[in-house]
């Protein structure tokens, strides 16, 4: 919401910015990078045009991620966005560490500061807590598998937008 401040006799807006983080695809002048979801392999390039120069898919609900890990019944065209079906995400084969933590965030009383008091002490110059770590850190905490809650997930959301509808309820 802008807000307006005086300086002299002048109006000035001082308007609120939000960063957004964007997994998959990022991009900074001519240089750009994708990074999969499912194995953090990161690939970096100049002018490149398309998650597919590197062998890589988007799916609808925008998880980039490397051809290899497609799920395996599945036909896609590369240059299509791939449908929930083949997305080893939205199939609840494998988990966006993103999206894990946001429903843990939810559903858990678990605080990211909870986590760093702990990487903090083993690392004393560290200045964040990755998505990775939260999400290892709860499942422990739960004494439970990625696969057991990936199980959990499927049975309470059987479609993936519904599951990400309920992170923004």
């Amino acid at each position: 919401m802008p807000m307006e401040h005086r300086h002299g006799t002048q109006k000035r807006k001082i308007i609120e910015v939000n960063m957004k983080v964007r997994y998959g695809f990022v991009s900074n002048s001519s240089s750009t990078s994708f990074i999969c979801e499912v194995c953090n392999r990161t690939e970096v390039g100049w002018d490149s045009g398309s998650v597919t120069d590197y062998d890589m898919v988007t799916c609808i609900n925008e998880h980039t991620f490397c051809t290899e890990h497609l799920v395996a019944d599945q036909k896609v065209k590369p240059s299509r966005e791939v449908p929930e079906s083949a997305c080893p995400i939205c199939s609840y084969i494998d988990m966006s560490y993103c999206d894990i933590k946001r429903y843990f965030l939810q559903t858990t009383p678990y605080t990211i500061e909870e986590v760093f008091v702990g990487i903090k002490a083993i690392n004393k110059r560290r200045k964040k807590v990755y998505d990775n770590e939260y999400v290892e850190y709860v499942l422990k905490a739960k004494n439970i598998t990625s696969d057991d809650l990936l199980n959990e997930l499927k049975n309470k959301y059987p479609k993936y937008p519904d599951f990400m509808s309920s992170l923004r309820g």
